[in-house]
């Protein structure tokens, strides 16, 4: 059965994994509401018995800036990170309540996203950046994971 992203309404049928950028970009543009929305998300996860993925989240006031098991080290350039595993990825700019242009970065062409994608692995390239290989399985290039589908 089909699911449906809940910002574009596109259809997708394997469970993606949380895009940081996507709920650290909401955290800060709205933060009044997200936060108001997660309570209520989990009111509804309690009566259920389930949960959703809580991400490090050093902006909002629930957060207390303790790192998760992939905590990032910065290499100097503002934009990208090394992760304990050693698999690169976004550093977004969790302390500041501004929206900044690292924190819309494409890791491709390393310019503001244009026409942004979201992979399955949560990572988002501009729609132009994505390479779809002759046999047709898109690799991120970030954390190297197979999108399995259309973009």
């Amino acid at each position: 059965r089909e699911s449906h992203c809940p910002i574009c309404r596109n259809a997708y049928r394997h469970f993606p994994t949380v895009c940081k950028m996507l709920h650290f970009l909401l955290l800060k543009m709205y933060p009044l509401a997200y936060k108001r929305r997660g309570k209520q998300i989990l009111e509804m996860e309690k009566k259920r018995g389930c949960f959703s993925p809580q991400l490090d989240d050093k902006v909002s006031d629930q957060g207390d800036g303790s790192k998760t098991s992939h905590d990032t080290k910065a290499d100097g350039k503002g934009s990208v990170a090394i992760e304990e595993n050693g698999i690169a990825a976004l550093d977004y700019d969790r302390t500041s309540d501004m929206v900044s242009r690292t924190d819309v970065l494409c890791p491709a062409c390393k310019q503001i996203l244009f026409r942004p994608a979201v992979l399955n692995c949560g990572h988002v390239y501009c729609e132009s950046c994505i390479m779809v290989p002759e046999d047709e399985v898109i690799i991120c290039s970030v954390c190297e994971s197979p999108h399995p589908g259309q973009v």
